[in-house]
């Protein structure tokens, strides 16, 4: 998914320039990357668990482009409006449940994947309970949790308020000048 923001050619104060609408372009995209950095530095992560940089690839995937005369910002990254918007996601087609690494040893690897494993993985899903762990056999440590769906709330402060993006482009276009 796409987030994306338009700067038509057409500026306040009569100003009408391809010029301009780029500043504007490149102004607020800086704006949004700075904003995904700190976003990124002060997310919550668990305890053991590494970093996934999520919203530090959101800057990098941050760019801006013309089409015609309009200058476009556009944020390509999957899951962004998830986060913006707020939604629920639910297991890929064929799958029963997402699992959620509970251990930084598994962080970064699909349990049906982790081929090593798979023999020494026991599934615990109590009858009527909406949650299930995949643990391992030996010691009985939870390695995921299993869930049929999660829900990620609505974040409007994934982006920066429209009052700092418009600042951001009109301060680019003075310095323009």
């Amino acid at each position: 998914m796409v987030l994306r923001l338009e700067i038509p050619p057409q500026l306040p104060d009569g100003m009408s320039s391809r010029e301009l609408a780029q500043a504007a372009a490149r102004g607020i995209s800086n704006a949004l990357k700075r904003h995904f950095r700190a976003k990124n530095q002060s997310a919550k992560h668990r305890n053991g668990m590494p970093r996934s940089n999520f919203w530090s690839k959101v800057a990098d995937a941050t760019q801006t482009t013309m089409e015609g005369n309009t200058a476009v910002v556009l944020v390509d990254h999957e899951g962004v409006l998830l986060h913006l918007d707020g939604g629920t996601i639910y297991p890929k087609a064929g799958r029963k449940a997402l699992a959620i690494p509970l251990v930084a040893a598994v962080w970064d690897q699909n349990p049906r994947e982790y081929d090593s494993a798979r023999e020494k993985l026991s599934l615990v899903w109590p009858k009527g309970s909406r949650a299930g762990t995949l643990r391992d056999k030996t010691t009985g440590e939870a390695w995921y949790l299993l869930v049929a769906k999660a829900n990620i709330p609505r974040d409007p402060g994934v982006v920066p308020a429209d009052e700092e993006l418009s600042q951001a482009g009109f301060e680019a276009m003075e310095a323009l000048s």
